[in-house]
């Protein structure tokens, strides 16, 4: 089934239908909490390891 043959039938349910697709389909895309979790972990990791080494320079939260 072509994309546009399914969307025409979706758009043909009732609204209470069209929103339990929407959802589900908008769930398919989101990333499981522990994925998040091992990104950011990484990317804290990155950035500290940066700063250690001098290649991220930092501003004194006073200078603001």
């Amino acid at each position: 089934m072509m994309t546009e043959e399914l969307l025409a039938q979706v758009l043909r349910l009732p609204r209470q239908e069209r929103v339990r697709v929407a959802e589900e389909l908008l769930s398919s895309l989101e990333e499981p909490e522990e994925q998040v979790a091992v990104a950011w972990a990484v990317e804290l990791e990155r950035g500290s390891r940066e700063i250690a080494e001098g290649k991220v320079p930092t501003v004194d939260s006073a200078e603001g």
